[in-house]
């Protein structure tokens, strides 16, 4: 840090501010502020902030200390590169780019007895997306289906970019291939849609104790799969159907053999979320302020959210208010959380929820927004927990895209990216995410996202909780719904 150290030194002595200034203003003690100074200390980006965030010297000294800094840890060349990266992915109009080759899907159909049988991967696939092209045709398409995430992207790929509202039941299959471990997959597939349970058990076990059929169910067909031996059949018997949509979508949690009770999968959750919990170092997030909400939901807001038409709405509900519940309740220290200022508005006007599937369609009220808000805002009164919001009016993001970021020690790091797109089989907002397990790609991209809150662009945490305050305010004044 010696770049960052001398610049420190010559910025003060310029402008006859002396340390003990410094530290009244910024909270930050003078004995450490002396020690950066002298290059005998490192400090983090958030103590950074703070110290330049309260020095009263001109911008473009101001930008020196920013500078300085990226580029003593990261590389300010390199930080220019990545923020370009990200503004021009941001604004990149995926709505219309080209679908791809997937657009004329059609397979041929031959039924014996009312039943199509498959045998092999490469069938299942293209009978699915068939099926499924079949609803995009229909204005009140809909698709209910169990299928792990790895398969439904490979299914989706090149498909034409038209919304569907799919449904989803639950999932808890261990598809090794996709290297699934613990919660910290889950995350990623709630993302898109799906309530999964993981255990880290022989797939033999699994395959005997934990699986149940896969299932693709439409208007007019069900495809039932065996992803183990890669074999399955397709039914348009209307009868059949009714009796898997019976079992499957009407009377879940009574469906044993194939299916874990509903305290064996609570169970499952808890072991999973306090494995995960146990290796978060640090977490990151850089997005809307209407997916970041989704972890202060108390159970009453999880009602008021979904739909009363979705299968075993109560089971969902319940458990993805579980899950979110353990999952963050057990991030209590190093969470930074980046939202612009305007998502921020966008909430207190609307209250949408952004990360949720279209089972969680309905915006908060405005009772329940403002404990949302109130609820963040004590939380990130801890000098743990570093809250900054950004002025979008430069970057525009959007109020949809979003990277989270985990650092772990006991299971992989990992990263998710998301956009808005209408390619999007499971969410409300239409959000996809890609999964990164390489631990150095996700360790850069955490040190990016420091040097983007370190930067003009954000709020120092006092100045974002001070808006936050406000936004509070404003939100109870709005007139009654």
């Amino acid at each position: 840090m010696a770049d960052f150290a001398n610049t420190l030194s010559s910025v003060l002595k310029r402008n006859r501010i002396y340390a003990t200034h410094i530290a009244a203003a910024s909270g930050v003690e003078r004995s450490l502020i002396s020690r950066v100074m002298k290059n005998e200390r490192t400090v983090s980006f958030h103590t950074v902030k703070r110290i330049i965030d309260n020095i009263n010297v001109p911008s473009e000294d101001h930008e020196l200390l920013i500078h300085s800094f990226i580029e003593d840890n990261f590389g300010y060349q390199k930080y220019l590169e990545y923020l370009k990266l990200l503004k021009e992915f941001s604004m990149h109009d995926y709505l219309n780019k080209p679908s791809g080759s997937g657009n004329n899907i059609s397979v041929q159909l031959e039924f014996s007895d009312g039943i199509m049988d498959l045998n092999s991967k490469t069938e299942i696939i293209n009978v699915a997306r068939h099926i499924i092209s079949l609803e995009t045709e229909r204005s009140d398409g809909k698709v209910y289906s169990n299928i792990p995430t790895g398969m439904m992207v490979e299914i989706m790929r090149s498909f034409p970019d038209k919304p569907i509202d799919f449904k989803y039941i639950i999932d808890n299959f261990f598809y090794e291939k996709e290297k699934l471990l613990a919660l910290s997959d889950v995350f990623n597939l709630m993302h898109i849609g799906y309530v999964c349970n993981y255990f880290p058990l022989s797939k033999q076990k699994l395959h005997l104790n934990f699986l149940f059929p896969h299932y693709i169910i439409t208007n007019d067909y069900i495809l039932i799969i065996d992803l183990f031996n890669e074999t399955g059949f397709l039914s348009a018997n209307k009868s059949v159907i009714e009796k898997y949509v019976k079992v499957f979508l009407n009377n879940f949690e009574k469906t044993t053999p194939y299916i874990i009770r509903l305290d064996d999968i609570m169970k499952l959750k808890e072991i999973n979320a306090s494995y995960f919990a146990r290796g978060i170092e640090k977490t990151t997030f850089l997005h809307s302020f209407g997916c970041f909400a989704t972890a202060y939901l108390d159970l009453d807001m999880w009602e008021q959210i979904a739909k009363p038409d979705v299968p075993n709405r109560n089971f969902l509900r319940d458990t993805t208010y579980k899950y979110y519940q353990e999952t963050y309740g057990a991030i209590n220290k190093d969470l930074c959380n980046i939202s612009s200022k305007e998502s921020l508005a966008e909430f207190v006007d609307y209250g949408i929820i952004k990360s949720m599937p279209r089972e969680f369609a309905y915006p908060l009220n405005k009772e329940n927004r403002v404990k949302v808000l109130e609820k963040m805002y004590n939380c990130f009164q801890s000098d743990d927990l570093f809250f900054y919001l950004y002025n979008d009016t430069d970057l525009k993001l959007g109020s949809e895209f979003g990277i989270e970021i985990f650092d772990n020690t006991f299971i992989p790091s990992h990263m998710m990216l998301y956009y808005p797109t209408e390619n999007c089989q499971l969410h409300f907002c239409g959000n996809l995410n890609f999964l990164l397990d390489d631990a150095a790609t996700t360790h850069d991209f955490a040190e990016f996202v420091n040097c983007f809150a370190l930067s003009d662009y954000c709020y120092s945490k006092e100045k974002s909780l001070k808006i936050l305050q406000e936004e509070i305010l404003r939100c109870k004044m709005l007139p009654e719904e």
